[in-house]
């Protein structure tokens, strides 16, 4: 059977040249637009080439039909591998004459830590200490309560003696808040304010 000549082929041009112009101008033209190949070659390719496809696809198709009757996972060609066993931890019963668990036992055990016993003398001493130091911290409370009421009622005192116009002025209460910027005059409190 002779083989026709490609129109974009050059005339009097050898088989491969013709089927390498035909394969070139192919590729440039739209799939509409494409000629079928002229090369016998080439056609013996592009059906070798459909064989195996199909192929694949009788392949893919008996897998995945074969995978829903030994009831695979859906939508998968083969069935899913079982999962195997966890190997169970052997738990040992324990022994009680093993040495080493005695001694676990006996550290577990909770013991008597009650306070040693003191002296009388030592008792009374520390007991009347106790009670001097209670009395002082109760006073010294009691002084800085005392202190602060007396400067509650000298604040009340002055506000009261205050002119009608600046009394409710002064009675009001200032919610500003401080300045952000604002800095201690002193690190430590001046000697008027100390103790």
């Amino acid at each position: 059977m002779a083989q026709a000549a490609a129109p974009f082929a050059p005339a009097g041009a050898s088989a491969p040249l013709q089927h390498a112009a035909s394969a070139v101008v192919g590729a440039l033209m739209l799939p509409w637009q494409r000629r079928p190949c002229l090369s016998q070659n080439h056609s013996s390719d592009h059906h070798h080439h459909y064989q195996q496809q199909q192929q694949q696809l009788r392949a893919y198709a008996a897998a995945k039909a074969t995978g829903k009757q030994k009831g695979g996972a859906k939508g998968k060609g083969a069935a899913a591998p079982k999962k195997k066993p966890k190997a169970r931890i052997e738990v040992k019963k324990m022994d009680e004459k093993d040495p080493l668990l005695q001694r676990v036992l006996t550290m577990l055990v909770p013991q008597d830590r009650s306070a040693p016993a003191e002296a009388p003398e030592a008792l009374a001493a520390n007991q009347a200490h106790a009670k001097a130091y209670s009395s002082r911290k109760m006073a010294e409370h009691k002084a800085w309560r005392a202190g602060m009421l007396d400067k509650l009622r000298l604040k009340q005192a002055a506000l009261a003696a205050l002119p009608p116009a600046l009394r409710l002025a002064a009675a009001q209460e200032d919610l500003e808040p401080f300045p952000l910027t604002r800095h201690a005059l002193y690190e430590t409190p001046p000697e008027g304010y100390r103790g």
